[in-house]
């Protein structure tokens, strides 16, 4: 009789039967594979969300934004915005300005909300792969619940909400943020978010995968230029720390290569677009720079203060924890040292070079991890000291993270939800309005410094604000100008001298429209002609006479 036979599991034809083609089948190592990929892609998609909605969001176009967006809106075509004097200086964040003009030309703002979460998955995917390489409390899934958790208790808009009011201190910046106000994370998509691939360097080099880790360290820079330094930092620990373990210099000198080769572009372009125009420009430069518009970020005394002491007791103590990882212990230390050497030459020196390089930014991402590792540490040592019934823990972990969870996005929401309408209640939004419905080409808007957001919400060009500043030397000199003008006029109180500062300023620069507060008009300045009042504010169109 023709038949069929079966051989391992699949059917085949005998002598004259009929030709039956197998069914594909996945190789078991396959599907095994898959399976980890789609658990790995599910773990970041749920770290991404959960993570994102607990640490909030700001509305868009919030704080930076008005800084960081600019460059990509005009290019876009967003309003007038090409027209604007700050979108014509040279751009600090070009392939983030990039970004957002690709997003905004071709697909949806929404995503900037997106990508932040991404970022967010980044963000907490590489900490907690970290810390359990150091902290193994995976070995017990109750365990690793409450660390995951307090992990995010940590970074949640709801420490930060509850801890500034009560003891007038945001313990979640304290814990999470570097010193000197810098910080990975925030609650807007802005560049220095793209330093979160710094932890995903440092993760992927103690999974040893170390091409990828020099390439998420050099994603950080490329995206934006101050974690140059950083990223440096990183491959170079990198290379030291394969010397010693291996002895194998020519695979270190090849991983210091690779990074070299992918820097090399960005730190060129800023050396280029940024150097110095002249001595007397570059020097005024740097002095508006550390002494003015970025004391509290460059100048050591304005930010060495308590919540500067307790991280760095914060890196201290986990840097004890983290020699339980040697090769974590050794990354951390390296960066560790280095800021605090540049620091402490900074300080002596005075150097205002130096001081713009930011060289304490480094605790950006040596805190996080710090605390990290700490909040691992302290819930494996809870654990074990004071929960002896297995039971009883199970329940009390598995209730207590359940709770925790809901409290921690209901805060993260409702901070969310805060700011938006703060955000709408603005009593600058009407006149804003009214200026996005009608502004025309040609207009150039002199506003109150104040009113930072002015720019991106209308699309209409700017005199100048106090948010939003150019880098390149000669254009920061500019800035000053301009920032002076706007803020004398906005400090005058009397109708006549504000008529006539306006005289001045229309004569130097082409102003076509002013928008001034209320009691600063009486109606009787012939230069002014009304195109919209309300309580708060008036738009009108300047003539010379």
């Amino acid at each position: 009789m023709k038949g069929f036979s079966l051989d391992a599991g699949r059917a085949t034809a005998t002598e004259a039967g009929p030709k039956v083609e197998p069914a594909p089948a996945w190789p078991s190592g396959s599907v095994a594979a898959v399976r980890v990929m789609l658990l790995r892609l599910g773990t970041f998609a749920i770290l991404a969300i959960v993570g994102g909605v607990i640490y909030g969001q700001a509305p868009l176009y919030t704080s930076n934004q008005n800084q960081y967006f600019l460059h990509g809106f005009a290019r876009a075509g967003v309003g007038l915005l090409r027209h604007d004097w700050l979108a014509t200086t040279v751009d600090p964040t070009p392939i983030f300005s990039f970004l957002v003009e690709l997003t905004t030309r071709y697909l949806h703002e929404g995503l900037f909300f997106v990508y932040f979460m991404v970022l967010a998955g980044v963000y907490f995917s590489g900490l907690i792969g970290l810390t359990l390489r150091t902290v193994p409390v995976d070995a017990s899934r109750t365990r690793l619940a409450a660390y995951v958790m307090l992990l995010l208790g940590i970074h949640s808009a709801l420490l930060a909400a509850l801890s500034l009011p009560t003891l007038g201190i945001d313990l979640r910046a304290v814990f999470t943020n570097g010193v000197a106000g810098q910080f990975l994370m925030g609650d807007i998509l802005q560049p220095s978010m793209a330093g979160v691939f710094l932890i995903a360097s440092i993760h992927a080099f103690a999974q040893d995968r170390r091409k990828v880790a020099v390439v998420h360290g050099a994603a950080a820079a490329i995206l934006h230029p101050a974690y140059l330094l950083a990223a440096g930092v990183l491959i170079l620990s990198y290379v030291l720390v394969i010397i010693k373990e291996t002895r194998d210099t020519r695979q270190a000198v090849g991983i210091g290569i690779l990074g070299a080769l992918l820097l090399l572009p960005m730190a060129a372009y800023v050396v280029v677009a940024f150097r110095p125009t002249s001595p007397s420009a570059w020097a005024a430069a740097q002095d508006v720079l550390m002494n003015v518009r970025l004391q509290h970020h460059a100048l050591v005394h304005r930010w060495l203060g308590t919540p500067a002491y307790v991280q760095i007791v914060l890196v201290c103590a986990g840097l004890v924890v983290a020699r339980r990882s040697p090769r974590l212990f050794a990354v951390l230390l390296i960066s560790t040292v280095v800021g605090v050497v540049l620091t402490v030459v900074q300080v002596v020196s005075g150097s205002p070079g130096l001081a713009l390089l930011f060289p304490w930014r480094l605790s950006v991402y040596v805190v996080p991890v710090a605390t990290s590792v700490l909040a691992a540490a302290l819930v494996s040592w809870f654990d074990s000291r004071f929960v002896k019934d297995t039971a009883q823990r199970e329940r009390l972990l598995t209730w207590g993270c359940a709770v925790a969870l809901v409290l921690l996005m209901v805060g993260g929401w409702q901070y969310t939800q805060r700011l938006a309408d703060e955000d709408r209640q603005d009593a600058s939004v009407p006149v804003m309005d009214f200026v996005r419905r009608t502004k025309s080409l040609g207009d150039l808007y002199l506003i109150p410094p104040v009113l930072e957001r002015f720019r991106l919400y209308t699309g209409a060009p700017v005199f100048v604000d106090r948010k939003s500043i150019p880098y390149k030397d000669v254009e920061l000199v500019e800035w000053v100008s301009r920032s002076e003008t706007a803020w004398g006029l906005s400090r005058l109180n009397d109708p006549a001298l504000v008529c006539q500062t306006l005289s001045d300023v229309v004569r130097r620069y082409a102003v076509t429209h002013v928008v001034l507060r209320r009691a600063q008009t009486d109606g009787t300045c012939g230069r002014l002609h009304p195109a919209y009042e309300d309580a708060e504010y008036g738009v009108y169109r300047v003539t010379a006479r």
